[in-house]
């Protein structure tokens, strides 16, 4: 492999069984860590959407509740006409 490297110009990084394994935990630590952003980011996301769905809610609510208002504010000018 040395000589190989020597005729075609290519640097070749040559690492022991040992340095192999420690490259190998942290590259597992890696994609754990890349697994739980991104479950992060799902739990994060289903949050969002349901924090949207209940200001849509109230929203209606609200509006329901502001009609219902009107509404009797204009009877009661109505009947005050009368």
């Amino acid at each position: 492999v040395r000589l190989a490297a020597k005729l075609t110009g290519w640097k070749i990084d040559i690492k022991g069984q040992k340095n192999q394994t420690g490259e190998k935990a942290a590259m597992v630590e890696k994609v754990e860590k890349i697994e739980e952003v991104e479950t992060d980011k799902k739990t994060t996301s289903a949050k969002v959407s349901a924090s949207k769905t209940k200001v849509v809610k109230i929203k209606k609510d609200i509006v329901k509740k502001a009609s219902k208002t009107k509404t009797k504010k204009s009877v009661s000018k109505k009947e005050e006409k009368e």
